[in-house]
């Protein structure tokens, strides 16, 4: 066959906005509404673009106006007239600086995650809920850490390729867990510039398989009596990958075939002491 769109396969996801949307807005310091996203979004991050301030990241099981920052280990804190609501076509903000200060301008980025879960059903974790978009590959899973290791239904048809989790209620790190790593004994930090990490009580040295995402008896990730929140990818062709590649100095760089035109690029040296 001749190489043209016309003899390719048909992408899993023919318009990827109706599952991930990238907005920009400039603040006002007052109640909004922000439309334009093209669904309902289960998971918001925002962040003021000229200036030093935190990320702002909100989702729906954890509810509105409860904000974690993922710069920073700060437990998950209540921020007054924040994200009030998540909207049909995107979502609504009070006047809280962070998020809407008529000084700045923001980019907010959003994820669709509209089936709700049990994640005790598929795993042994006893408390959680959680929402999940399986065409897309993302879910947001929220669960109560217990005495020892356990495994937690992550709501997807494929194995999270990918894992980036808080403790909500503790001033920790942000473990990132994912295939490219070494193996699933390591891990990286959302909120440092430090290179893989070994710990083989973070993911219990157990990568996810089709049902559930395996943790250890670290409190970064299983703090008894303690609530965490997970966001978990798999790649989707066409849509989404997840992946690793080996940099090469060159003025020109290194191709990196992700099979698509990335619309958001999320980066981070493994193996040395650099910046997200």
């Amino acid at each position: 066959l001749a190489l043209c769109t016309s003899n390719l396969s048909d992408p899993e996801i023919k318009l990827p906005g109706d599952h991930f949307n990238t907005i920009l807005y400039d603040g006002t310091s007052g109640v909004r509404s922000l439309t334009g996203v093209g669904f309902s979004p289960a998971a918001v991050w925002i962040k003021s673009r000229p200036y030093a301030d935190s990320h702002q990241l909100f989702d729906v099981p954890r509810g509105v106006l409860e904000r974690l920052q993922p710069d920073s280990t700060l437990a998950e804190s209540s921020l007054a007239a924040s994200l009030t609501s998540f909207d049909s076509d995107g979502f609504s903000l009070g006047g809280a600086g962070q998020v809407n200060n008529s000084s700045y301008t923001f980019v907010a980025w959003n994820w669709k995650a509209g089936t709700a879960f049990d994640p005790a059903t598929a795993g042994t974790v006893t408390t959680g809920s959680g929402v999940s978009n399986a065409d897309a590959g993302f879910s947001v899973v929220k669960y109560t850490g217990e005495s020892g290791a356990m495994t937690i239904g992550h709501g997807l048809s494929e194995a999270p390729q990918m894992i980036i989790g808080k403790n909500m209620d503790t001033a920790s790190v942000w473990p990132v867990g994912t295939d490219e790593l070494t193996s699933w004994v390591y891990y990286l930090k959302l909120d440092a510039t430090s290179s893989e990490t070994s710990d083989s009580t973070v993911w219990n040295s157990t990568g996810p398989d089709a049902s559930v995402f395996s943790i250890g008896t670290n409190d970064i990730t299983n703090e008894d009596g303690v609530e965490n929140i997970a966001y978990c990818f798999h790649s989707i062709e066409g849509y989404s990958k997840v992946g690793s590649y080996e940099g090469n100095g060159n003025a020109d760089g290194t191709f990196i075939y992700t099979g698509f035109r990335p619309s958001y690029f999320f980066i981070k040296n493994i193996d040395a002491v650099e910046g997200w």
